[in-house]
């Protein structure tokens, strides 16, 4: 049980930490943006981050005890979850990004 905490909590500091920087990319990128326009954007982006921290860490705490339950040791099935995971968070988080700047454009065009 304290290996699939570990693995959550890991997944989760390293999505946060890039998803913070992942802020500062779209706010250089909405330069240019009415403020009310880039908040519609930056709000769209924190809450797809949010739901894909929390869903990504999940996945690496339940795939850690599945990995132990196959035969791994705990000091192999964490690492392996945590970066699968946190791989597949990054990804996302970017993607959520893209997503964040085409809801402030789509705000721009038409309010």
């Amino acid at each position: 049980m304290a290996v699939n905490v570990i693995s959550f909590i890991i997944t989760l500091l390293a999505e946060a930490v890039f998803a913070f920087a992942a802020v500062f990319f779209m706010i250089v990128a909405l330069n240019g943006y009415s403020e009310s326009d880039a908040a519609y954007g930056i709000v769209a982006f924190a809450a797809l981050a949010l739901a894909i921290i929390l869903v990504t860490s999940a996945l690496a705490s339940f795939s850690t005890g599945g990995l132990i339950r196959r035969g791994y040791k705990a000091w192999l099935a964490v690492p392996i979850a945590v970066v699968v995971f946190s791989f597949l968070g990054f990804i996302f988080i970017g993607i959520a990004g893209v997503l964040g700047a085409a809801v402030a454009e789509i705000a721009r065009i038409n309010f």
